[in-house]
């Protein structure tokens, strides 16, 4: 994510991210977890798949002194199993882009903010999904879901939630 995007992204979120646990899903380099951390978040739980980019995640927590507060798991972002038993109040999802060109790997990632939104997230936690555009409209989300989009350039920040009043 572009620094412009991220820097949108957190000054949306304000007090929000301060002592919340976060689930970062295809995580990268941890650049969103680490802003989360430097921002007060309680906890980063990583998932990345790539082995050496894990390796470059764990080398920048160290560099950062956040490893105390990370803990990264390499695995398949779209696998529960992978996201770790503590209850995320945030999800900072980022699929790569030919992901969701894919009929199949957009579905999964469909299918994973379902399972994200109505079992892992608690009333109100939020799931921040980042596509292109084009990648997904409003109508990919189900009913009883809270949906608002950002667009920078060629990013579009979802901030998705279950809607409180309709569960």
């Amino acid at each position: 994510m572009l620094g412009r995007a991220r820097e949108a992204l957190f000054s949306s979120l304000g007090d929000e991210v301060v002592d919340a646990r976060i689930l970062d899903l295809f995580a990268g380099t941890g650049s969103l977890g680490l802003e989360a951390l430097s921002r007060g978040a309680t906890s980063v739980h990583y998932v990345e798949r790539d082995r050496k980019v894990v390796k470059v995640l764990e080398r920048n927590l160290s560099d950062m002194d956040m490893t105390e507060r990370a803990h990264v798991r390499m695995g398949d972002a779209l696998v529960s199993s992978s996201w770790g038993d503590e209850q995320p109040d945030i999800v900072f999802m980022d699929p790569p882009y030919p992901m969701l060109k894919d009929p199949d790997g957009r579905k999964r990632v469909m299918d994973t903010v379902r399972e994200l939104l109505e079992e892992r997230l608690p009333p109100m936690g939020l799931l921040m999904l980042h596509t292109e555009p084009r990648a997904i409209s409003e109508h990919d989300f189900s009913d009883g879901w809270l949906v608002s989009q950002r667009k920078y350039g060629r990013t579009v920040l979802w901030y998705v939630r279950k809607d409180d009043e309709q569960s």
